[in-house]
C-alpha cells in the first residue's frame, strides 16, 4: 500500500529503530505481541507525518499474524528496516539490491500556497544575490556554529536561522523569515 511505502522512506530517512516500539510489550523476547500492542506501536511509528488508515493498519497486522493470533513484530521490523538493503550482503556480494528512485529518500520541501511560494522565491533570489556579491562559497560554516550537538545534525532552531538570515540581509522582514522557515522546516 502507499502508506507502508511512505513508511519505508520515513524509517530509512529518520533512522527509526522500529523494534524499540514493540520490544517493551514482548517481555519474553519471543518476537510476538498482541494485535492491539502491534497497532499501538505501528501508530507510534507512523505518527502525524505519515498516518495510516484503520484499514491499512488492520491489513498490516493481518499479514504478520501468527497461528496463535499474536502478531510477529520481528518479521515486520526486519522488513521495514531492510527495505533498502539486503541483510548479510557480505556473504552474498553478487545479490541484486533494490535502488529507490533518485530523490525518494531525500527530505522534501514543504508546499506553501502559490502566493507564499512566489514570495519565498523572491526572498531566496535576494539572498542568492547577496551570497554571489559577497563571494560566499559555502553557507554551512555559518550554520555550523549553531549546530553544537553531537554528530552535527545540520539543523538549527528557528531563532538561530532568523539570526543568520538577518546577517545576510538586514532588510528581511519577520514575515519573510517565517515563510522561509515554514518552507524548509522538518
Amino acid at each position: 500500500s502507499s502508506g507502508i511505502n511512505a513508511e519505508y522512506g520515513r524509517v530509512y530517512k529518520d533512522g527509526i529503530r522500529t523494534t524499540e516500539f514493540f520490544i517493551d510489550h514482548d517481555k519474553l523476547r519471543s518476537g510476538f505481541i498482541t494485535k492491539n500492542q502491534f497497532i499501538i506501536g505501528l501508530n507510534l511509528i507512523c505518527g502525524m507525518r505519515c498516518p495510516l488508515s484503520r484499514e491499512e493498519i488492520e491489513r498490516i497486522a493481518q499479514h504478520y499474524i501468527g497461528p496463535d493470533g499474536r502478531v510477529c513484530y520481528r518479521k515486520f521490523c526486519f522488513f521495514m528496516e531492510n527495505a533498502f538493503n539486503v541483510p548479510h550482503l557480505e556473504t552474498n556480494p553478487t545479490a541484486s539490491v533494490y535502488r529507490p528512485p533518485v530523490g525518494a529518500l531525500a527530505p522534501t520541501e514543504n508546499t506553501l500556497n502559490p502566493a507564499d511560494e512566489i514570495q519565498v522565491q523572491n526572498v531566496l533570489d535576494v539572498l542568492r544575490d547577496f551570497v554571489t556579491r559577497r563571494r560566499i562559497t559555502m553557507l554551512y560554516p555559518f550554520f555550523k556554529d549553531f549546530d553544537r550537538g553531537k554528530l552535527f545534525s545540520r539543523g538549527v532552531t528557528k531563532d538561530q536561522f532568523r539570526r543568520l538570515l538577518n546577517f545576510f540581509d538586514d532588510d528581511l522582514s519577520q514575515k519573510d523569515c517565517d515563510l522561509i522557515c515554514r518552507k524548509f522546516e522538518e
